[in-house]
């Protein structure tokens, strides 16, 4: 019988799932065969989270894992998983809602004491992080999902009940590939309802406190304010820094950048020829570190130009920044000119490396560290916005 999956957004999905059911099998390659783009703004991943979503709901409500022929019952159970899954942005707003709705306006969301805490949802919840620790194999942390599921649960449980109970009409929306931007800005459209929900918590927070050092008298049980008290401060640090990924920094390049170790060669004016090597480049540009004995012939010269000699091939640059380190100098170069020479050797070391090369992401995605590099950051760009002044 011939299937057609049109008629829904997530159409790979479905067809992999008819595909299945008619017998096929399929099978996972550990290799690196095709590269893409992410979304570029955290607008652009909602948007694309929202058309996964409602993509997911269709096909339940069009075709039902449980009721296709041919599927066995683990890729059954599979499928209702991987939609199940789009339903967590609903879970996550009453786990968000649920202790300020109590201190607040004194709806319980559930009856309990601490003793019950403990025993019940302590062993849960400490179990949970050790098994997600054990299958994020370093590559994720508990804290960076938290803060990824609280941002995106206002939107993902708006488009879920929005697909599953009002029939939506929402068209396929594109997500948006090689977003640029000269400045930074704060979206706040995308961070409206992460400030709602920040400023009814820390509301909820001061009142629950107020509670507990006896400023107010409290109409509640303590033990319910000190458990919602917990409840609430977990809450608001994932809020914060999910407020935070609205702020939109800056973006120059006009593609995307690779890790490099190539030697270079630079030939510059008056004959001088310096050695350094790639630190990363893609067609339109590279950065470049140059070794500290030759940093004195070159620092502090805007906009020089010269030649590149990378593997015998010519290059023809500008270089548009200059940063001077204590053992060597970093220089930010544009491209022009490109010979189809040049071009070739530029796409062969960048997008067209082969699979065997491929080289694991080292990830450093624990809170402190990113928190970290940020500010190294920040003040790296205000040292050098005053040496251009």
């Amino acid at each position: 019988m011939k299937v057609l999956t049109t008629g829904v957004i997530t159409e790979d999905m479905a067809t992999g799932m008819f595909i299945q059911s008619k017998g096929w099998e399929s099978g996972f390659v550990n290799e690196n065969l095709a590269s893409g783009l992410a979304p570029e703004t955290f607008g652009d991943l909602v948007k694309q989270r929202d058309r996964w979503a409602r993509g997911n709901i269709q096909v339940a409500k069009k075709w039902n894992p449980w009721r296709i022929k041919g599927l066995t019952l683990t890729q059954r159970i599979l499928y209702v998983d991987g939609i199940h899954y789009w339903f967590s942005g609903i879970y996550k707003m009453i786990f968000l809602l649920a202790p300020l709705l109590f201190l607040i306006f004194g709806q319980y969301s559930l009856q309990t004491n601490l003793n019950q805490i403990l025993i019940f949802w302590l062993p849960s919840f400490l179990s949970s992080q050790l098994a997600f620790n054990l299958v994020a194999e370093k590559k994720q942390t508990v804290t960076l999902s938290n803060i990824y599921e609280v941002a995106t649960a206002p939107f993902m449980a708006f488009a879920v009940f929005n697909e599953l109970f009002l029939k939506s009409k929402k068209g396929f929306a594109v997500t948006r590939k090689g977003v640029n931007s000269a400045a930074s800005y704060y979206n706040f459209s995308t961070a409206w309802p992460i400030l709602l929900l920040l400023g009814l918590s820390v509301v909820a927070l001061i009142r629950g406190i107020a509670f507990v050092t006896g400023y107010w008298e409290s109409p509640f049980p303590i033990e319910g304010i000190y458990i919602n008290i917990f409840w609430l401060s977990y809450n608001v640090i994932g809020l914060i820094f999910a407020a935070y990924l609205s702020n939109e920094r800056p973006r120059l390049r006009q593609s995307e950048r690779f890790d490099s170790t190539e030697d270079v060669q630079l030939l510059l004016p008056g004959n001088q020829s310096i050695n350094g090597h790639i630190v990363d480049w893609n067609e339109d540009g590279a950065r470049i570190k140059v070794k500290e004995e030759d940093m004195i012939s070159i620092q502090k010269n805007s906009n020089l130009e010269g030649k590149l000699m990378i593997r015998d091939v010519e290059f023809e640059f500008i270089s548009k920044w200059q940063i001077e380190n204590i053992a060597h100098l970093t220089m930010g170069v544009i491209f022009k000119n490109l010979s189809s020479e040049a071009y070739e050797l530029v796409i062969a070391q960048t997008y067209a490396q082969s699979s065997e090369n491929f080289k694991e992401n080292q990830y450093k995605n624990r809170v402190w560290h990113i928190i970290l590099l940020w500010w190294i950051n920040t003040l790296k760009k205000r040292k050098t916005f005053q040496n251009n002044k």
